[in-house]
């Protein structure tokens, strides 16, 4: 299953499909709300098959920017503190009168990320304040396609190890 980009229109209805379903799946586009959309994928999708990708972008003027980055870097102990967190990096990229923020999630499973958003996939979770700083916030997400979450450890580095081997 492919996790594309879930957004929320103007009228409130979500636009972004997971796959084309099989015999019995009720259609991505035939829901009509985010919720619905969430739904969907809870009831279609195992909670252990594989890492989530969960990207956050925000599209943010540049005299708005220091202050919703440095919310966002106040968020980051308490992600990593959360249980099913893999993976978080927090960048930007300067355009002219805005920054373009990028927020990168790996969650171990979709349980993970479902306890995370609260069960609100479609819904930034930012500190307080942090969202009216921004002029577009999106949410998207997606299934790795590299990793198996069962062979996911932490590995010693070679300081750690003191061989020297990498």
């Amino acid at each position: 299953m492919v996790w594309s980009p879930l957004r929320r229109r103007s009228d409130g209805a979500c636009s972004g499909a997971a796959r084309s379903p099989s015999a019995g799946e009720v259609a991505p586009s035939a829901l009509t709300n985010c919720q619905a959309f969430d739904t969907f994928v809870r009831s279609t999708r195992p909670y252990d098959r594989g890492v989530i990708v969960r990207v956050l972008t925000a599209r943010v003027a540049l005299h708005n920017a220091g202050r919703f980055e440095d919310l966002l870097r106040q968020q980051l102990p308490r992600m990593r503190e959360h249980k099913g967190l893999v993976y978080l990096k927090l960048a930007r990229q300067a355009n002219g009168a805005f920054e373009e923020v990028l927020l990168f999630e790996e969650w171990r499973d979709a349980a993970s990320l479902y306890a995370w958003t609260g069960g609100q996939l479609s819904r930034p979770r930012l500190m307080p304040g942090a969202e009216v700083l921004a002029e577009d916030v999106r949410v998207t997400h997606y299934e790795a396609l590299d990793v198996d979450p069962d062979s996911l450890m932490a590995v010693p580095s070679a300081s750690t190890r003191g061989d020297g081997a990498p």
